[in-house]
């Protein structure tokens, strides 16, 4: 069986800047029984490329239609049997009415847009329909995405998301009295009660100190900064490494007694 892995626009699986959901493609296909017939499609431009071999890419920085033409391009050169959308529901669903004749799934990392008003459900329910299954990353996503458009329910199924624990395990006699959270440094994933509650255990604990892995900085630094600067007076009891690559995460992850998951 063909497969092909839409990648979300702006992607190039660069092994040095791999985001959670390029992770979340590879990892979930990595001993796929159809690996030899994969192929994963993104933008150009990555400078150490993630399963080269297995990637058909695309010009990078194309506005949306032309990236859009460019993915359809692609697709009808590999003659999937399959297609597994990542996330960009509204790129996906274009590329997915263009090529019809086959089952076309869209695997969502984080919640579909509520319909404010009968014309959002509309437009969001049309998109959806051009997908014979919607995946999900928990049950929760699942449920919260039902509530808001009940009519999916025999589409919309549970994919947890796969982990490859050997890259994070790291031996149990050799942790470190080290706390470590790692994910975007936005509300949503929780960095400002992290930090109440950081400098509330690193003073009643004063042998542990914490790791802090914080993605998007650039995006985000405005809003973490004053929840982070709580924490300036643990001094070198408190790292902080902003955008930091996969693989210093994975080195934290190994050494950390304790990981928060956001």
């Amino acid at each position: 069986m063909r497969i092909a892995v839409v990648l979300p626009r702006g992607g190039n699986l660069d092994r040095s800047r791999i985001n959670s959901m390029e992770a979340v493609a590879l990892t979930l296909n990595r001993w796929s029984r159809f690996k030899a017939d994969l192929r994963f499609i993104c933008e150009a431009g990555a400078e150490t490329p993630v399963e080269a071999e297995r990637t058909l890419t695309v010009a990078a920085g194309l506005g949306k239609a032309a990236h859009e033409a460019a993915i359809v391009a692609q697709l009808r050169v590999f003659q999937p049997d399959l297609i597994e959308y990542h996330q960009q529901l509204g790129c996906a669903a274009e590329i997915a009415r263009r090529l019809p004749g086959r089952p076309q799934v869209l695997y969502r990392h984080t919640r579909i847009k509520p319909p404010s008003n009968p014309l959002d459900r509309w437009r969001y329910s049309r998109r959806l329909k051009v997908f014979e299954r919607l995946i999900f990353v928990s049950r929760a996503a699942r449920e919260e995405f039902l509530a808001d458009y009940p009519s999916f329910d025999g589409r919309a199924v549970v994919v947890c998301n796969p982990i490859d624990v050997e890259t994070w395990y790291g031996d149990p006699a050799h942790k470190e009295k080290l706390i470590l959270f790692a994910g975007r440094a936005m509300q949503e994933k929780g960095l400002d009660a992290l930090c109440l509650a950081l400098a509330e255990t690193l003073d009643k604990a004063p042998e542990w100190r914490a790791a802090l892995m914080l993605g998007d900085w650039d995006r985000h630094q405005a809003w973490a900064e004053p929840h982070l600067a709580a924490l300036a007076r643990f001094g070198d009891r408190i790292e902080v490494v902003r955008s930091a690559s996969p693989e210093v995460v994975r080195a934290a992850a190994r050494r950390a007694a304790i990981a928060v998951v956001p």
